[in-house]
């Protein structure tokens, strides 16, 4: 089984990501991670760091030469990808490699991501993820598992949020649009909560076993 889970920043796709990868046994493939780990990385094409920096979406041929040897790698055994493809060149290049049996779309309005995604904490040290309200870290600021200052993503403030969710919706239309006429596009209300859309993929990923 081979699954695509598509949503803008915010909407909770590193988390459901996590909990289908253990539940179904699936290699996760996460592409904000890897980008993120390799932001200050120097290739002939560049780096991604000044995209991200900005809130806007990394380059294709940025994108495709970090992720796609993750997804060779991942091609013969059963996967979830998130965050890729974003753009239908890339989901031309990933179908070359291997068929998508879904791809799940987690739907959330921008006034609901904007909360989610400005009260959002990291470790750097951990790459733990933290919220002021729904993940609180047990001492303030503090990250509890290595005792490192937790600190914010530059992407991660209102205005760059505002604009990677416009970004995102443009860039990711045409790939949507693709996938629905496969019919394998299966739309999940994330502005719930994290248990509800939870529910809603299991019944969703259960029929496709």
């Amino acid at each position: 089984m081979k699954i695509v889970l598509l949503g803008p920043p915010g909407a909770g796709k590193g988390t459901q990501a996590e909990k289908i990868s253990r539940k179904y046994k699936l290699q996760y493939i996460d592409t904000g991670g890897i980008l993120r780990k390799n932001e200050n990385t120097k290739t002939k094409k560049g780096t991604p760091h000044k995209y991200i920096k900005k809130g806007i979406l990394v380059p294709d041929y940025i994108v495709i030469e970090f992720i796609l040897p993750f997804i060779k790698r991942a091609a013969k055994q059963n996967f979830i990808l998130d965050g890729f493809p974003r753009s239908l060149k890339q989901v031309k290049l990933l179908e070359k490699i291997t068929a998508i049996d879904i791809a799940l779309y987690l739907e959330v309005n921008q006034k609901e991501l904007i909360e989610r995604i400005s009260g959002r904490w990291i470790c750097r040290n951990c790459d733990i993820t933290y919220h002021i309200k729904l993940k609180p870290p047990k001492k303030e600021g503090i990250c509890d598992v290595c005792g490192e200052k937790l600190t914010q993503r530059e992407d991660d403030r209102p205005k760059i949020i505002r604009k990677r969710t416009r970004v995102f919706n443009k860039s990711l239309k045409p790939v949507i649009k693709y996938y629905e006429k496969r019919s394998i596009l299966k739309r999940i209300d994330a502005n719930r909560e994290l248990k509800e859309v939870w529910k809603d993929i299991q019944e969703i990923v259960n029929k496709i076993k």
